[in-house]
C-alpha cells in the first residue's frame, strides 16, 4: 500500500542446521531489486546460538540508473547478566563475525560494485559506540589474526573504532564513514535511553519491550557507514545528504509501549544526479 513492492530478506535456516530462526533481515524498496544474497556467520554463543545471524547484500537500482549497494547486519550480542567469562566469550566470537563479515562485503563488492555506485553498510551491530574503557588484551590471546592488527587492537579503547579497525585494517577494498558521527559529531544513544526527573532519578523511555536489565543501558548499538571503495568517491552518481543522517525513536500513542521496538533506529537521505 505505501509502495514498497520489492524486497530481499535473509532465508530460513535449513530444517537441518542448528539453529531455530533467520536473523530477521529485511530490505524494503520502492525502486527495483536487482539482486541479492546472504550470509550466515559461522561463529555464535549465549542466546544467540539460536539464530542464524548474518548479513544480507542488496543492489537497487534508482530512476536515474544509479545504484545502490546495501549491506544489512546484525552482529552477536551481549547481556548483562553474562558471566565475565561468557562476555569474553562472546567478544571473541564478534571478532569472528566481523571478520566474515568485512569479507562477505569485499566479495560482493568486487564481483558487483561499478563507478557511480554508492555503497552502504547498517544494522544493529551490538557495538557500543559509547564506551570508552574497552579493553580487549585476553580475547585477542585467543583470536588468530595477523600480529600487526593485533597491535593496533590493543591500542583501542573505544568498543566502535575497536570494531572499525577490525574491518578495515589492510583493506584494500573499502574503508569507511560512520554517516551520523560526520553530521554530527556525537554517537547517538539508541537502546536504554532515559530521562532524569525533578528528583535525579532515571526514569526509562520504553520499559515494555526492553529487558528489565536493559532499560537504562544508554548504549549506541546501531549503526550506518558509507563505504568508500577504491577511488570510487569523485565519481559516485549517488550521495548520501551530508547533514540528513538521524535517530528515528519510532514513538507510538495508544499502545501498552511507548516504541516499536527495543532499539531506536536510524535514517539518511540519498541524491542522484544525471
Amino acid at each position: 500500500e505505501k509502495g514498497f513492492n520489492y524486497y530481499y530478506k535473509t532465508l530460513e535456516p535449513a530444517f537441518t542446521c542448528k539453529t531455530l530462526c533467520a536473523d530477521g533481515l529485511l530490505v524494503l524498496s520502492k525502486y527495483p531489486i536487482l539482486a541479492g544474497d546472504s550470509a550466515v556467520f559461522e561463529s555464535s554463543v549465549s542466546i544467540d546460538r539460536l539464530i542464524a545471524k548474518g548479513a544480507i547484500w542488496a543492489l537497487i537500482e534508482l530512476p536515474n540508473k544509479s545504484r545502490l549497494h546495501l549491506f544489512n547486519t546484525h552482529l552477536l550480542a551481549t547481556f548483562n547478566y553474562l558471566t565475565a567469562d561468557e562476555y569474553t566469550l562472546c567478544k571473541i566470537k564478534a571478532i569472528t563475525q566481523v571478520v566474515q563479515l568485512r569479507q562477505f562485503i569485499t566479495r560482493k563488492l568486487t564481483k558487483h560494485f561499478a563507478p557511480g555506485d554508492l555503497a552502504i553498510l547498517c544494522g544493529d551491530l551490538n557495538v557500543n559506540a559509547l564506551n570508552d574503557d574497552f579493553s580487549i588484551d585476553k580475547v585477542l590471546n585467543h583470536v588468530d589474526i595477523d600480529a600487526g592488527l593485533a597491535a593496533a587492537l590493543r591500542a583501542e579503547t573505544n568498543e566502535l573504532k575497536f570494531y572499525e579497525r577490525l574491518l578495515t585494517f589492510d583493506n584494500g577494498m573499502f574503508s569507511l564513514t560512520h554517516a551520523f558521527f560526520r553530521d554530527h559529531a556525537y554517537y547517538p544513544v539508541t537502546m536504554g535511553n532515559y530521562t532524569v526527573n525533578e528528583k535525579g532519578i532515571k526514569v526509562p523511555m520504553e520499559c515494555v519491550i526492553t529487558a528489565e536489565d536493559e532499560q537504562l543501558d544508554y548504549t549506541s548499538l546501531d549503526h550506518m557507514y558509507e563505504l568508500h571503495v577504491r577511488d570510487s568517491d569523485n565519481c559516485n552518481k549517488l550521495k548520501i545528504v551530508r547533514g540528513s543522517s538521524k535517530v528515528e525513536e519510532f514513538f507510538v500513542k495508544g499502545q501498552p509501549f511507548t516504541q516499536l521496538s527495543d532499539h531506536y533506529g536510524l535514517s539518511t537521505e540519498l541524491e542522484y544526479s544525471s
